[in-house]
């Protein structure tokens, strides 16, 4: 398809493509311009019923074939130029809906650039970290992107006078199992440094492969080493030791979607509160203190100062509770986002001397 030139709609009499990207015949974008009844005729011709001997199952532009058969994914926006010469000229701009809406859910989004260059690392970047389940520092950048390209999870699709790039980050967990082995192997690391190593062998994470990712134990500086015993976050939850608030009305609200815990220091410190707490010092309950430290500890997360940290310190003003005193006082908490026991992101808020 000539980048250069309109390229003709066959199925439609007086429509013309100025820029299209398809990927195995799959529309991710088009522009078509044409005369305001013809392009109407389009937009009804896609949307009746498939059997309806006027549907179109089909856009040929140009040489490019483009399936046409499943269109209830399909976006479309109009705009209208009035012309002396031929009426009203309308450009019609049909797309994936990933192209606008990232599905933050899923980690899959599409990345358009105009012209004939691919989309900047920059933007590239952006839009991986607003995806991406897990949290990626700013010095990881180039790195990542290597990593994710040799993956396929990131894919440069090109087309005529628009090109593409796609982030599909749906296998969150060897999304997860890339990025520890990074880590370990000193690719990724807290802060900026000059001379990195090389990166790790991620070829079985490709979802091509079939071989299982391997024991973190059988690899990195304590391979062969017998595992003796391991405290899980999941056992110190069940002991008592950690509070998961995950999916607590409060979590949700505040705008958490990391799994988050909190110590028991924290617990009995800043949200614990009973009926007796009320009638000695001040009314208050459990649900609202709850909400007081997730909000801020939100709200410090968002910050642009705290934005490439992973560990943050933060202060939350509660009445303390013990004896008989009603005054706020303020306390500081540290928010930590570390590895899980299967190494997803998860949040915990505890004390600034605990670890």
């Amino acid at each position: 398809m000539n980048a250069s030139t309109l390229n003709e709609v066959r199925e439609i009499a007086g429509l013309f493509s100025d820029a299209m990207l398809v990927e195995e015949g799959r529309l991710r974008f088009l522009s078509i311009i044409g005369l305001d009844t013809a392009i109407r005729e389009l937009q009804a011709r896609l949307t009746v019923p498939s059997s309806s001997p006027e549907r179109i199952h089909q856009l040929t532009v140009g040489t490019t074939v483009i399936s046409a058969t499943e269109t209830s994914g399909w976006r479309q926006l109009a705009g209208r130029v009035k012309t002396r010469l031929f009426g009203d000229l309308v450009q019609l701009f049909i797309y994936d809906p990933l192209a606008v809406d990232p599905d933050r859910g899923s980690g899959r989004a599409l990345l358009l650039e105009r012209g004939e260059v691919q989309p900047s690392d920059e933007r590239l970047w952006a839009l991986l970290r607003e995806v991406c389940a897990y949290p990626l520092l700013e010095h990881w950048r180039d790195a990542v992107l290597n990593a994710f390209r040799s993956l396929e999870w990131i894919r440069q699709v090109g087309g005529c006078a628009v090109h593409g790039c796609w982030i599909d980050l749906s296998a969150s967990e060897r999304v997860g199992i890339a990025l520890q082995r990074m880590i370990r192997c000193g690719v990724l690391t807290r802060e900026p440094e000059d001379d990195l190593p090389p990166l790790p062998d991620l070829s079985d994470l490709r979802a091509d492969a079939v071989a299982a990712a391997p024991d973190p134990i059988e690899e990195g500086p304590f391979a062969g080493f017998e595992l003796i015993h391991s405290y899980t976050r999941a056992q110190a939850i069940e002991d008592g030791v950690l509070v998961d608030v995950s999916h607590t009305s409060e979590a949700r609200e505040a705008g958490f979607r990391l799994p988050v815990a909190m110590t028991r220091t924290v617990w009995d410190d800043c949200v614990a509160w009973s009926d007796e707490d009320s009638r000695r010092q001040v009314p208050q309950d459990e649900q609202g203190r709850l909400w007081d430290l997730l909000y801020m500890a939100s709200r410090s997360m968002v910050d642009p100062r705290h934005r490439d940290r992973s560990e943050l310190i933060y202060q939350i003003v509660r009445v303390p509770r013990g004896g008989r005193g009603v005054k706020p006082k303020p306390v500081s908490l540290k928010l930590t986002i570390g590895a899980g026991d299967d190494g997803e992101p998860v949040i915990t808020l505890m004390m600034p001397d605990e670890d």
